[in-house]
């Protein structure tokens, strides 16, 4: 007859007998997981792992997981404490993740605050302080690829020379008889000059020609002063010669002779004096 320990009522023991077992299904995980590692990597099913596990009813992905356990968190001096439900919790945990001082330091539980270690954490506790770090840790790795980004980007401009930065002007389209308006532009400025040059030109000639009119009015007043003179002296000489005729050494011939001879004096200086203004008058 088998001999059956009754349990306890009270709630307080039952719970501690509950988590003592559940350590030892702890230490028993690893332990399980240290064998099926050590059969696996040495081929000790000869190629015919999956079919092995079948003889000892676990499930692939139940093996993995408990390769995994052993793995992560077989050497960890207090998880030979922790139950399976807490390790399994933590295999999921980021990969920079240090599994042993993730266990012996205390965490804040995002929900409520509180610092706990893992030991003292419920399996959601764990699971709320998993999702927390996993966000970190994304949002650390967004900033690592941009970090990576920016710096390749570096390494490809530090060693290129300054970029000269031309301002772009532009030109509108210029008509197809530009050359043409150009070259008679140029021509209307330089007939625009050249106008000036004989306006400037044609000035002077105009003053000098009106000099030339006052010459040419000089020298002809000069010629009829002479013409008269010699009209005049020839009038007087044939009048002096008849008087000398019919009176010699008479009075009034002698006066007609001085009047003459004075006459002819004052028509010679005129004419001396014209001839003296058309001279200046050329040299001008």
């Amino acid at each position: 007859m088998n001999n059956v320990v009754p349990l306890a009522n009270d709630l307080n023991i039952i719970t501690a007998e509950i988590n003592s077992y559940k350590q030892v299904a702890g230490q028993s995980l690893f332990e399980i997981g240290k064998r099926l590692k050590h059969v696996k990597e040495n081929d000790l099913a000869h190629g015919q792992f999956t079919g092995w596990l079948e003889s000892v009813e676990i499930s692939p992905r139940t093996a993995q997981a408990m390769m995994q356990a052993y793995e992560q968190f077989g050497n960890a001096q207090t998880s030979a404490v922790l139950s399976t439900g807490k390790i399994f919790e933590m295999l999921s945990l980021p990969e920079s993740i240090d599994r042993a001082e993730f266990v012996q330091q205390g965490h804040v539980i995002p929900s409520t605050g509180e610092v706990k270690t893992v030991d003292e954490m419920t399996v959601k506790e764990i699971r709320e302080v998993k999702k927390k770090l996993q966000e970190v840790e994304k949002e650390a790795e967004k900033a690592r690829i941009e970090a990576a980004h920016f710096q390749k980007l570096w390494n490809q401009e530090k060693d290129k020379p300054p970029k000269v930065v031309r301002e772009q002007v532009t030109i509108e389209k210029l008509p197809e008889d530009y050359d043409i308006l150009r070259r008679d532009a140029a021509k209307l400025g330089q007939l625009n000059t050249e106008n000036m040059q004989l306006t400037m030109a044609n000035q002077q000639l105009q003053h000098k020609l009106n000099e030339s009119k006052t010459a040419k009015t000089s020298i002809r007043s000069i010629k009829e002063n002479y013409a008269e003179l010699i009209k005049t002296l020839s009038a007087h000489h044939a009048a002096a010669m008849y008087e000398l005729a019919l009176v010699q050494g008479n009075l009034e011939a002698m006066q007609a002779v001085d009047a003459f001879a004075h006459q002819f004096d004052e028509l010679v200086q005129k004419i001396f004096a014209d001839i003296k203004l058309m001279t200046e008058i050329q040299k001008v």
